[in-house]
């Protein structure tokens, strides 16, 4: 049975159908959203920038990550104009998600080549939004993916997971290593980033006309990425009225916060520093990791609202893996099959100075980290832990302070 639903402010795009199935205990509420061609005044999809400037910058995959290993999860892409080497280049980063989360239901995506005005570069979300989970709380709407492998089921078959678009007018890098150009934007690092937003790295808050609205349907239901956001005295992003101005004032304060326990405990105890700049940004705020807080080169890179030329990043990073952990993923630890590297970084109140590099014996840049944050919460600074595969050989460690 199909029924009307009251509308409610949407982050991602216009709904464009909202339906009810009948459950044997509670209605299950499915939120279609197709983002890709269709906008909502006030709302846009959450995507990636291209800087106009130029670093130098690799955080390769995952220590123990395999391009040919085995896969906790099927992910089936539908290419639409892609070219076979922008199809390989998206393959890549869609083996690095499916080495890392699990679900015993494929996700699929469906995946478009087109000219995207601006500066953007992709975006992406989840095309569907699904409420009463078994086992989760009942008000809260998870993105589909997600929602399939906590339900163990389809809830959408012939529907795509994922929705994402890409701009056919960029020069991409479309290598795997890493090795973009100075005037290059790398495709990998793209890709992972937007399959992480539609992997559930999104939330439904923005700021139109003044006012900042959240939730979905006249309830104001929360995605469950919403759930974990506060600010910085602890006052959760949820507890705000819904298109009020005080809500606007917190999606813009520079003072958003996660607070899941897994991706604070992946931060070194820290609360992980959400994107919230004043004016808002659409697309870009709320559902990203601050950009200042984790620029180029830092591990947790991947998922802040901006990229450079030369940027490259294949690892989507301790905090990102403890917050899809926090919203109900499950993920795959990768067993290391040579030599596992621990050690740890302490920096001093002056984080922002300090970086590192691991080079093997051929000159080739294999691991890096930093520069972090400052004013970390001690005299001497706080013990960063840093776990790394390396294979039998000889590498150089370099570290740096920049003042």
């Amino acid at each position: 049975m199909q029924q009307n639903l009251p509308m409610k402010h949407l982050y991602t795009s216009l709904i464009v159908l909202m339906s009810v199935f009948g459950l044997s205990a509670q209605a299950q509420h499915s939120v279609q959203t197709s983002c890709a061609h269709v906008q909502h005044p006030g709302q846009k999809c959450p995507g990636i920038m291209g800087l106009p400037t130029s670093v130098d910058t690799f955080v390769p995959p995952p220590a123990a990550f395999e391009a040919n290993g085995e896969r906790a999860v099927v992910i089936n892409v539908n290419y639409n104009g892609f070219t076979p080497q922008a199809q390989t280049a998206f393959q890549y980063a869609v083996d690095i998600w499916s080495s890392l989360l699990t679900s015993t239901v494929p996700i699929v995506i469906d995946a478009t080549w087109e000219d995207i005005p601006g500066n953007t570069l992709g975006f992406a979300s989840a095309s569907n939004y699904f409420n009463n989970i078994p086992g989760e709380d009942g008000s809260v709407y998870f993105p589909s993916a997600l929602a399939d492998k906590l339900a163990g089921f389809n809830q959408a078959a012939g529907q795509p997971d994922i929705e994402c678009s890409f701009d056919s007018g960029t020069n991409w890098y479309f290598g795997t290593d890493g090795n973009p150009s100075f005037n290059q934007y790398d495709f990998v690092s793209v890709v992972l980033h937007e399959l992480g937003h539609g992997l559930g790295v999104a939330g439904s808050a923005f700021v139109d006309n003044g006012l900042g609205y959240i939730g979905f349907f006249s309830t104001y239901s929360p995605a469950t990425y919403d759930v974990y956001v506060a600010n910085g005295g602890g006052a959760d992003i949820t507890s705000f009225t819904d298109g009020s101005t005080t809500l606007a004032t917190q999606l813009q304060s520079d003072n958003l916060f996660w607070t899941g326990a897994n991706a604070v405990a992946n931060n070194a105890g820290i609360n992980p520093k959400m994107f919230a700049p004043n004016p808002y940004q659409q697309g870009s705020s709320y559902s990203h990791l601050d950009e200042n807080t984790y620029s180029a080169g830092n591990i947790n890179s991947l998922m802040t609202p901006s990229i450079a030329n030369g940027e490259a990043i294949h690892d989507p990073g301790p905090i990102i893996m403890g917050l899809l952990e926090d919203i109900g993923w499950t993920t795959e630890t990768i067993v290391c099959e040579g030599n596992e590297v621990l050690f740890s970084i302490i920096p001093d109140c002056y984080g922002t100075e300090t970086t590192w590099q691991i080079f093997n014996a051929n000159n080739v840049l294999v691991a890096s980290g930093g520069p972090y944050i400052d004013d970390f919460p001690s005299p001497n600074g706080l013990a960063l832990p840093n776990n790394i595969c390396l294979e039998d050989g000889c590498y150089t460690f370099v570290i740096s302070d920049n003042y």
